[in-house]
């Protein structure tokens, strides 16, 4: 739901004042920075740049770009008790030894690829005025970030 929703707080105080008493909500999104527990990611990585970028240009459209960061303290905010935050490494590529963590990186991969072009092209065109070529090329080298196995990329969700 990122950038989807206009104010997150009052739309969790609301989901809590309209719960039966009782009932329970399960909030779960990314944190859409790219991360990487090793050094293999670096700033100078054209997947770091674009990821920079668009951040800079999600966070211009006035909505959070990341909300699963701040979902504790907006759920606690709301009045919930009892409130469980945990947060998941979820890798970009098959670069993971885990079978299960390869697979995943590898459904990533392809989901972030498949969006790609889709939601670079908004962004950077209308929010930083890039030309669109501007964007496919930085894009081509974006992918082929993405698919480098030496570069051990994450997201937290």
């Amino acid at each position: 739901m990122c950038a989807c929703i206009a104010d997150w707080p009052k739309l969790i105080q609301n989901i809590h004042a309209n719960l039966s008493p009782g009932g329970w909500a399960e909030f779960q999104d990314f944190d859409l920075e790219y991360y990487s527990d090793d050094g293999s990611l670096k700033e100078e990585h054209d997947v770091m740049v674009w990821d920079r970028l668009f951040l800079s240009a999600a966070g211009k459209t006035g909505r959070e770009v990341s909300p699963g960061p701040r979902f504790e303290a907006w759920v606690r905010d709301a009045g919930f008790r009892g409130v469980l935050h945990r947060k998941f490494k979820f890798p970009i590529g098959s670069w993971p030894r885990d079978p299960v963590l390869k697979e995943v990186g590898l459904y990533n991969l392809m989901q972030i690829e498949n969006g790609l072009e889709a939601f670079t092209l908004r962004l950077f065109t209308g929010m930083l005025g890039w030309q669109p070529e501007e964007a496919e090329a930085l894009l081509a080298k974006v992918r082929k970030d993405l698919r480098d196995k030496s570069i051990h990329a994450y997201v937290n969700l």
